[in-house]
């Protein structure tokens, strides 16, 4: 498990530099703090490393994503 509560520049950041790969095959990553109209990027970021798009929640102007590796 991996979670972050940071802005999405600094996730997508995070993901350039290698945070997908500290999530075990199967494992998942939560990331919240990101505004809602950034959720598509961070989501892009994810998804372009190899990760799996489970679930996003909103809240107001915040979001909250969920992924996973795959097995």
């Amino acid at each position: 498990l991996v979670l972050a509560n940071i802005l999405a520049p600094v996730l997508i950041h995070l993901f350039e530099v290698g945070m997908a790969q500290l999530v075990s095959p199967g494992g998942v990553i939560l990331l919240a703090g990101i505004l809602s109209e950034q959720g598509a990027s961070v989501r892009t970021a994810g998804e372009a490393r190899g990760l799996t798009f489970v679930e996003e929640r909103c809240c107001g102007d915040w979001s909250a994503l969920v992924m996973r590796q795959p097995q």
